[in-house]
């Protein structure tokens, strides 16, 4: 018989279940994912329609923020720097 582990995937996969969108800031920093790509193949590999936008990088240090405290380097060009956000089409 073999147990269920809770680990950061899976906390990734319930948040993007609940209709949320993940980015590759919310992944590393909220649930400890590095390869935010790899879930999201995986999940289109299990027939889930991804859909994704491209963001600015404020607005992912904005959401971030909700949940940690982040503050990028203060020279760096958050306004235009964009990151890739992901969420599952219902």
């Amino acid at each position: 018989m073999s147990q269920l582990k809770y680990g950061s995937k899976l906390a990734l996969r319930e948040h993007l279940f609940s209709g949320n969108p993940a980015n590759q800031l919310d992944s590393l920093l909220i649930f400890g994912v590095q390869h935010l790509s790899r879930e999201i193949a995986r999940l289109r590999a299990e027939g889930e329609v991804i859909k994704s936008r491209r963001i600015p990088y404020i607005k992912a240090v904005r959401q971030i923020n909700n949940y940690v405290a982040f503050a990028p380097p203060k020279d760096l060009p958050i306004e235009q720097i964009m990151l890739t956000e992901y969420w599952i089409s219902k």
